[in-house]
């Protein structure tokens, strides 16, 4: 990893008062990694040394406030496939995202 890029965030996520600091804390990690990384509850759990179970209470909190989203890939025979997750600093372009995953 880089350590000299920065990470820049919109002041509408920074400013938001219905996210904890801890969960602020989580999705700017989150928004830090590379694109293609897995960041799994238990991947997160181990970096940012927070139980699981808490890592999972930040992703409800992040969710319910409208910077993230889940949806289950379908494979190439119509099955599932796996979770994908969708992080961003905006509301208004994690919701375009998420009506585009519904159709797909």
């Amino acid at each position: 990893m880089n350590e000299n890029l920065k990470l820049k965030v919109s002041f509408e996520l920074l400013n938001d008062r219905n996210i904890s600091s801890a969960s602020l804390s989580l999705l700017l990690f989150l928004l830090s990694l590379p694109v293609d990384t897995e960041a799994t509850v238990s991947y997160l759990s181990e970096k940012l040394r927070k139980s699981r179970s808490t890592i999972s209470k930040y992703f409800k909190e992040l969710i319910e406030a409208g910077y993230v989203f889940r949806y289950q890939e379908r494979n190439e025979n119509g099955g599932f496939g796996k979770w994908r997750l969708v992080v961003g600093d905006c509301k208004e372009e994690i919701l375009k995202l998420k009506k585009i995953s519904e159709n797909l």
